[in-house]
């Protein structure tokens, strides 16, 4: 299926089927959009700690040596794996609302107990691949203009 510019960028309301080997059967789930994504990378990217690089050049008389740089993080892995969790459940919540009868909050899904263990991770890991979007900037171009 072709997708336009305007669908990767404002969502699709297209419906797709995707296979789960750990259930032996398809899901319905959608495509989210460029607000929804940024959403969840905000979720993720708000455990990441804080980060100083400090760079120090070498001197001796008077020719410069190569210098050094010395980095320092203090990430927080209770804040990181909480963070982590929420942005999962939201991604499978989005995705798989597809339609007004088919509306989920992040709890639901963490409740759920048909939607745990390897059946939630292959079901996410498929949301992500089919909204991946590290090579949207090079397939830009390529899409059809609306």
């Amino acid at each position: 299926m072709t997708k336009s510019l305007s669908d990767l960028l404002n969502g699709t309301k297209t419906v797709e089927k995707i296979y789960l080997e750990s259930i032996g059967d398809y899901i319905k789930v959608r495509l989210l959009n460029i607000s929804e994504l940024n959403r969840i990378e905000k979720i993720e990217a708000r455990a990441m700690g804080t980060f100083t690089t400090t760079q120090k050049a070498g001197q001796r008389g008077r020719r410069q040596q190569a210098g050094s740089v010395e980095s320092n993080a203090k990430i927080n892995m209770v804040k990181q794996t909480e963070a982590t969790q929420e942005a999962q459940y939201l991604t499978v919540a989005l995705a798989c609302s597809y339609d007004d009868e088919h509306q989920y909050t992040p709890e639901e899904i963490q409740e759920n107990p048909y939607i745990q263990g390897k059946v939630f991770r292959e079901l996410y890991e498929k949301i992500r691949d089919m909204n991946n979007t590290e090579d949207l900037e090079e397939e830009v171009d390529e899409f059809p203009q609306d």
